[in-house]
């Protein structure tokens, strides 16, 4: 039965390939430089199953380390301190992976793919061995890095494990569990943190701890279980890395780390007209315009080798992919976020009790997300996933930036969460199994790489812009409300920039131990009203990948393979 199943991913799959893969880019073909077996040819069905195993609990751990830091702050400041770098507690760990992704995706073309994973995760253990031991937060942000820097690698070897060995309609469905897995870890971050910070026994430090012997099984897994596969090639693996883009890769990463300090930083800890921020910006602004010219001239590089994959985004399919899958990371982002601060704040909810409160969000996410993997090889028609994403982002972002206050009821709350939720699993992962079908094998990895920025940059960004707005805008309506409530009382409440920045971090502050109820109560409100403001990003983001619905082709995709062509040449 196994024999027959791969017999029929040879036949039905690979003989179209009639190109070579020159260091993972097509080529001139001659009739002994085609692949003649897909990757799956022989394997036991067994070790395909355990395969897909492995990948969805990477993907569960990976969620769980985004989000399992969320809950702890508050206990990680009263160990530490230093609320000026708290939020890169959390903003580490994505910020790392958005910076290694180029590498990442060079070395996946390279090496055996099964080598890079198991390198991945050692790297992934290392760092929550260096979060559950720091002894002060620089370590602590540092194990955060090197932990994101191995979930890098993790996700990316887990698309292209994708790639290379699932059929397009495989990849539909397997990327679909993806989505649900790594969201449930996300979602499910904040309760196992939260449960551990409030246990006197574990500690926040466990938070980081129970990584160790789940990886440590996958691991083992990986090593033993799972198969070996290395993306055909004419050039030797030194000739190939030689090859790659090292300079773009270094840009990439200093641009990425560079905006985001930007970001976090201004307003926060500079004011935005000191000489610190100007300058920050400028360097930003300058490696930025360097990291593109590079790009966009080749400086240093080759078009086919370049650190970010630029000619897929001339492929009119490929590039509205890639946008409306930014977009809907962009609301994925934001709600997973900042729902949990909007119930703490106006509703003054534990880790737990706001656990609950999410699961509309999840539930719907994981049934649409699906739902989509089921029916978008049926019907073929991906646009429609996407425009139906994108007005669900608008209605559900609409509703809970104008509509929600401190009184709303929380269940019509739920009810606009479950709205993005939907849309949110629609689209996140179902991009990639679209431009599996759209292009040709040579490029998938290049595609998967995409792909993972898409999906995870997105959200580096966006939550250096969003805390960017929460901490600025915070600030403001927080002074306003204290300036208000001292001129009409005439009480000193005697509260310091300091004292404010603690309130919006949701850590032990004076303001929240002033003993006045009524000014307790308006500074809820302040904090919620910033929030609020925040939940436009979904808005906008919404009618963003609506914008690029409507401008991708109104075709019924097959999904299945088509010709391999020579090189991606620009649509129209």
């Amino acid at each position: 039965m196994a024999s027959g199943v791969e017999n029929n991913l040879s036949t039905e799959i690979l003989k179209y390939e009639q190109n070579t893969f020159v260091d993972g880019h097509a080529g001139t073909s001659t009739p002994t430089q085609i692949q003649e077996k897909h990757p799956r040819d022989g394997m036991p069905e067994w070790k395909w199953a355990t395969t897909k195993l492995v990948i969805c609990s990477l993907s569960l751990i990976y969620g769980y380390d985004i989000g399992n830091v969320a809950n702890i702050q508050a206990d990680i400041y009263e160990a530490f301190g230093n609320i000026d770098i708290l939020p890169w507690v959390a903003l580490a760990f994505p910020t790392a992976n958005m910076a290694c992704i180029p590498l990442a995706r060079r070395l996946t073309g390279i090496f055996d793919l099964r080598l890079i994973l198991s390198g991945s995760v050692v790297v992934f253990f290392v760092g929550a061995a260096i979060c559950a031991t720091s002894q002060n937060m620089n370590a602590l942000i540092a194990g955060r890095v090197v932990n994101g820097i191995g979930a890098c690698g993790v996700y990316q070897c887990s698309l292209s494990y994708s790639t290379a060995f699932a059929s397009p309609v495989e990849v539909a469905k397997i990327m679909g569990f993806i989505g649900m897995c790594y969201s449930l870890g996300l979602i499910g971050g904040p309760v196992i943190g939260g449960a551990f910070a409030q246990n006197i026994h574990a500690t926040w430090r466990w938070a980081f701890y129970i990584n160790l012997p789940i990886a440590g099984a996958c691991l083992l897994a990986v090593i033993f279980l799972m198969p070996s596969y290395k993306a055909p090639s004419t050039l030797s693996a030194t000739q190939r890395l030689w090859k790659s883009d090292l300079i773009g890769c270094v840009l990439h990463a200093a641009a990425v780390v560079l905006l985001n300090v930007a970001l976090t930083l201004s307003g926060a800890v500079w004011r935005w007209n000191s000489g610190s921020a100007v300058a920050a910006w400028v360097v930003c602004g300058l490696v930025w315009a360097i990291y593109l010219a590079q790009q966009a001239f080749c400086i240093g590089t080759t078009p086919e080798h370049r650190a970010f994959p630029v000619h897929l985004l001339t492929h009119r399919t490929v590039g509205l992919l890639f946008l409306t899958t930014c977009m809907i990371a962009v609301c994925h982002g934001v709600a997973l976020y900042y729902l949990p601060l909007f119930y703490a704040f106006a509703e003054g909810y534990g880790s737990l009790t706001t656990a609950v409160h999410l699961l509309p969000y999840i539930c719907v996410f994981i049934f649409s997300s699906i739902v989509a993997g089921i029916l978008l090889p049926k019907l073929g028609r991906y646009n429609i996933l996407f425009l139906t994403a994108g007005i669900a982002a608008i209605i559900g972002g609409a509703l809970l930036a104008h509509k929600v206050t401190m009184t709303t009821s929380v269940s019509h709350v739920m009810g606009f969460e479950a709205i993005i939720a939907f849309g949110v699993g629609l689209g996140l992962t179902h991009g990639m199994s679209v431009a599996n079908t759209v292009l040709p094998r040579e490029h998938r990895f290049d595609a998967a790489a995409l792909m993972n920025m898409a999906q995870i940059g997105s959200i580096a960004v966006i939550l250096g812009v969003a805390g960017c707005i929460f901490q600025n805008v915070g600030m403001d309506f927080l002074r306003d409300t204290v300036a208000t409530y001292e001129a009409r009382t005439g009480a000193d409440l005697n509260l310091t920039s300091h004292d404010l920045r603690q309130a919006l971090g949701g850590v032990a502050s004076p303001l929240w131990e002033s003993g006045d109820a009524d000014f307790e109560y308006l500074a809820v409100g302040a904090v919620t009203r910033t929030i609020t403001r925040i939940f436009n990003i979904i808005l906008a983001a919404g009618g963003v990948c609506i914008g690029g619905a409507l401008l991708m082709r109104w075709e019924k995709l097959e999904f299945k393979p088509a010709a391999s062509k020579v090189e991606i040449k620009a649509e129209v």
